[in-house]
């Protein structure tokens, strides 16, 4: 368990730590004014962010003391259909001076039919959603962004709904909506959800709403209202109607229809002193016939005709269609090759084996020689930033890599500091994160080596496996592409080659002088190896530890 106190005796003032102290407290959005209208200019194609205070992902606050007006140009819609465009406030907290300042801008959705509203930027904070419709200059609706407030719920992104966080307790949700959006059926007002509990602790909520109020009102009350003005009927009040049929004690009053009911009751007894003594003659409780006489036989027959089966349908069902014939596609498969039953995952032999079928081992197996890690897509690499006081780290776009035969998403983002001199691995873990560190890749997918000297750079090698298909790899890099000679990198197609492949097994690597110069050498083990190799030939060296590839030339 780890405990976070913020702040002690002689803690450091840390502007980062001091904006997280309400992580937990406060929810990060828009916490007062901020309302988007449309602009002043004639014909108002733009937009003005009122005045107000909002709270960012990384806790900052951020605080407009005045209207900009006109803050941004709307962008017209030339399609043939509608528009959802989203406003938004971009700030992220960086170590740096002079900080960064918060910015504005207008997120353009896909014009369509049904147009759907844009996803949120990260690092953004949704101001309101704005409408424009086919061929438009200026927004039609703009839908502030709804305040909430909770209590033990979260929303799950992935799984587009609310979690409750501690199943054992009720949950409550709060939004206050502070305009309407006839585009998206939206109405003003502040509803109140709540969810029992009872449920695992992350469960998906199913939310009851309890309270709804309008600028019409209550929506309970009015409900309710209408409710006793249409059950008044014809009379003026709804006692009026009542008297009708019942004494003021609830009772009925035994006039009309009522009256002719308890004239047939009052036949049915018969020579009992109720129906009921009446009915109990041949019927249970539960309206089920007594097993007396005739009954009893026949219930008897039935239940051993349905074996072991919940009912005699279902017991002929095996065998039988709805119109009596036999079923023949069970009876035929039985015949072809028999009950698949107890037959071994892993090693020996079965009668019953059909070669049709394979082991799910033969399955697993296959699969993991088709697959290996790499880069599907994406993650490239987009700079440095000093972070003054820790190091450089790197900037990575997102993507996707495929490790384990898993696709996994990679958000990708900042590295960890680059500290200390000496070499460093950049990789994705099998959560999709970033992995710093000097003990090389491990099974981690591959992204960087770095080779930090006296606090700088001195190398910095893109070492990620881009593969395009998990059975199509080309994992040796100066290899040749018998079918595509432009492919010499990883991925790509199936590589093929012509002529002799000489293989042969390195003993060790180090510097010679050759031609009154310093070079690099790799020697073989022993005479039988190196007999494969000739004068002259270029050959690759492949260090399967890094990852790196060599080229030399073969001299004796």
């Amino acid at each position: 368990m780890t405990q976070k106190i913020s702040f002690q005796y002689r803690d450091p003032e840390d502007t980062e730590l001091l904006n997280h102290r309400w992580e937990g407290i406060i929810e990060p959005g828009v916490k007062q004014g901020f309302e988007v209208t449309l602009g002043t200019d004639p014909p108002q194609t733009t937009i003005t962010i009122r005045r107000g205070v909002l709270v960012t992902d990384e806790f900052c606050r951020i605080e407009e003391t005045e209207p900009i007006i006109d803050a941004l140009p709307i962008p017209p819609n030339e399609e043939a259909h509608p528009r959802w465009d989203l406003v938004v406030c971009e700030h992220r907290y960086l170590r740096s001076v002079p900080p960064p300042v918060a910015m504005y801008a207008i997120i353009q959705g896909e014009a369509s039919n049904t147009p759907t509203l844009p996803n949120l930027p990260t690092g953004c904070v949704p101001l309101a959603y704005a409408y424009i419709p086919a061929g438009g200059v200026r927004y039609t609706d703009i839908l502030n962004f709804v305040t909430q407030f909770r209590y033990n719920c979260v929303w799950d992104d992935a799984a587009a709904a609310w979690r409750i966080v501690l199943g054992a307790k009720m949950a409550m949700l709060i939004a206050i909506t502070p305009n309407a959006a006839p585009a998206l059926s939206v109405t003003p007002g502040l509803r109140v959800f709540v969810n029992a509990g009872g449920v695992p602790d992350g469960s998906i909520i199913t939310w009851t709403r309890v309270m709804e109020l309008t600028p019409q009102g209550f929506t309970e009350l009015v409900v309710l209202a209408q409710e006793v003005i249409a059950a008044r009927g014809t009379k003026n009040t709804l006692d009026a109607r009542l008297d009708i049929s019942l004494a003021e004690d609830g009772t009925y009053k035994r006039t009309g229809f009522l009256d002719q009911v308890m004239d047939e009751v009052e036949a049915a007894r018969g020579s009992m002193a109720s129906l009921d003594a009446r009915l109990d003659v041949s019927l249970n409780n539960d309206g089920s016939y007594r097993r007396v006489g005739i009954l009893d036989d026949v219930l008897d027959e039935v239940e051993a005709a349905r074996g072991s089966k919940a009912s005699v349908d279902e017991r002929l069902d095996v065998s039988l269609n709805n119109d009596g014939s036999i079923k023949t596609a069970a009876l035929q498969e039985k015949i072809a090759h028999g009950d698949l039953t107890n037959m071994p995952d892993t090693g020996g032999s079965n009668g019953d084996h059909d070669a049709r079928y394979y082991r799910q081992s033969q399955i697993n197996d296959a699969l993991n020689q088709l697959h290996d890690k790499g880069v599907l897509s994406g993650l490239e690499y987009l700079g440095a930033v000093l972070i003054m006081g820790q190091g450089l780290c790197l900037h990575f776009d997102s993507g996707y890599v495929l490790r384990g035969g898993k696709v996994i998403s990679s958000a990708g983002g900042y590295s960890d500091p680059i500290t200390d001199d000496g070499t460093w691995y950049i990789a994705v873990d099998s959560d999709g994160g970033l992995v710093t560190t000097q003990s090389g890749f491990g099974s981690n997918v591959p992204l960087r080596k770095l080779y930090q000297s006296s606090g700088t750079l001195t190398a910095n090698s893109d070492k990620r496996n881009i593969i395009s298909l998990p059975d199509r790899r080309n994992i040796f890099r100066h290899a040749d592409d018998r079918y595509d000679p432009a492919v010499t990198s990883l991925g790509g197609a199936s590589l093929a080659w012509e002529g002799v492949l000489a293989i042969g097994k390195v003993a060790g690597c180090g510097t010679t002088t050759y031609d009154g110069q310093t070079r690099g050498y790799c020697r073989m083990v022993d005479a039988t190896f190196a007999a494969v190799f000739e004068t002259g030939m270029t050959v690759t060296f492949w260090n399967t530890d890094d990852m790196e590839t060599h080229k030399r030339i073969v001299h004796e």
